[in-house]
């Protein structure tokens, strides 16, 4: 044996060896028909030693903190040492190693941490790719790039994982051991570099909620009555402060009301406007959350479970990016998977009459925005064993694609905002809202049997 291919996850290493040769499976790892071993962590199978294995460290003591154990020292999770033995017993036996885990900081951790515990010595590549299509697979064990170029992205992980330790446990010590002092009681509270800041936010946003008082307000709509048919106006008054378009009390809002019934309106200003309206950007690992939940109904915690398990089964590429942007080449291969999908029945009607690459759109492509992960986009590959969420969301991806793909939408707008009509009735003043559209664009895609 020479070469022994470290993935992340079993489904990772299995989709690996399906697209380089299997050979034959064994408990833990594949054999390839060129010799090589594909093999696989299971998540985090190394990992930090509490504060409890340390004799400095294992009575609770605020003489104690902080808690930064020198060195730090791992150990090999109960749960997974067999798996671990195995990835150590194809180790010593390589002469090289390829990181094939998740291309993130996160999965070079997880690898990094593995074969340091292994106490391998040998030769490091590293296969970084973007989805898990056998092409993709392929096309990136041709390019391997030697794991020293990645020591800094393994450096910032490990210190990540440190401040997290150092943190948490110092902080967790900390306010239990104040509580149970101020309290007598044997609580505990725990506390986290992420944790607690997103729980004071929870809390404010709650509090916030609980404080409101809604209180009653009052618009006045007019209908005018024009030879070209009724428009809908709204009233509004210039202040100091700022443009008032409510009331406080309904008694005013029908003063004015009795002010201008049957009385005629002069226009002060028109304008016409054509706006050109964007198709919004590529999806990235927030945005896809928030349309999710806007679109689907889906909770956050749902999104990124659904999205990994699309991920894992080749269908989008990476989820956890932070980019909306593509590479040049990723937009070229992009247009070149989307053209074959669009031959596939089960889209076809969701696809727009061309596709052609997104190059040359700063808006969409863009090499310096799109470094280490671009925006997460299909693959390629037509979903075929999916549930009915995943099928859901991988819709969603698809359709945010293709939106860029669609013609510009325009409108023919005459709206205050943007210096529209406006007019004086018995010296108060209205503005109208009115949009024609006059190319739909993407605005023409179907989602849910409806256009957009």
């Amino acid at each position: 044996m020479s070469v022994v291919i470290l993935a992340e996850k079993p489904d990772m290493g299995r989709k690996i060896a399906e697209s380089l040769g299997q050979k034959k499976a064994h408990r833990g790892y594949i054999e390839l028909t060129n010799g090589d071993i594909v093999t696989w962590a299971i998540g985090h199978i190394v990992r930090l030693k509490t504060p409890d294995t340390y004799s400095e460290y294992k009575e609770w003591t605020l003489e104690s903190l902080p808690i930064i154990p020198n060195p730090m020292l791992y150990e090999v999770d109960p749960s997974k040492k067999g798996q671990f033995q195995i990835i150590n017993d194809l180790l010593s036996k390589a002469h090289t190693c390829i990181i094939a885990t998740d291309p993130g900081r996160e999965g070079e951790h997880i690898a990094r941490t593995i074969i340091r515990a292994c106490k391998y010595k040998g030769k490091l590549l590293r296969l970084w790719i973007h989805d898990l299509t056998p092409s993709t697979i392929r096309e990136g064990f041709k390019d391997l790039q030697d794991a020293s170029k990645y020591d800094n992205l393994a450096a910032a992980a490990q210190v990540r994982a440190y401040a997290d330790y150092w943190i948490g446990f110092t902080a967790t010590r900390f306010f239990t051991l104040v509580a149970r002092e101020v309290t007598g009681e044997n609580t505990l509270l725990s506390a986290g570099r992420v944790q607690t800041p997103t729980l004071r936010i929870v809390y404010d946003r709650e509090l916030a909620i609980e404080e409101f008082k809604p209180e009653p307000f009052y618009i006045v709509h007019t209908k005018f009555q024009h030879s070209n048919g009724i428009y809908s106006g709204q009233w509004f008054k210039e202040t100091n402060d700022g443009r008032v378009t409510r009331f406080e009390s309904k008694e005013e809002a029908e003063k004015i009301v009795q002010k201008i019934e049957g009385q005629s309106a002069v226009v002060t200003h028109y304008e016409e406007k054509t706006v050109k309206r964007n198709a919004p950007q590529l999806l990235h690992s927030t945005s896809i959350k928030t349309a999710a939940r806007k679109e689907l109904g889906f909770s956050i915690d749902k999104t990124m479970k659904v999205l990994q398990s699309i991920y894992d089964k080749g269908y989008v590429t990476y989820p956890r990016t932070s980019s909306r942007h593509l590479s040049e080449n990723a937009a070229d291969q992009l247009a070149d998977r989307l053209a074959a999908m669009q031959k596939d029945k089960k889209y076809a009607h969701l696809f727009p009459e061309k596709i052609k690459s997104l190059k040359g759109n700063k808006r969409y492509v863009d090499d310096a925005k799109a470094t280490e992960h671009h925006a997460i986009v299909p693959t390629g590959e037509i979903p075929t064993d999916v549930t009915a969420d995943e099928e859901k969301l991988y819709e969603l991806i698809l359709r945010y694609i293709l939106h860029n793909f669609s013609p510009t939408f325009f409108n023919d707008n005459n709206r205050l905002g943007e210096e529209g009509l406006r007019c004086n009735l018995s010296n108060e003043m209205y503005f109208f809202i009115d949009s024609r559209m006059m190319m739909g664009g993407l605005r023409h895609m179907k989602r849910n049997g409806q256009n957009l």
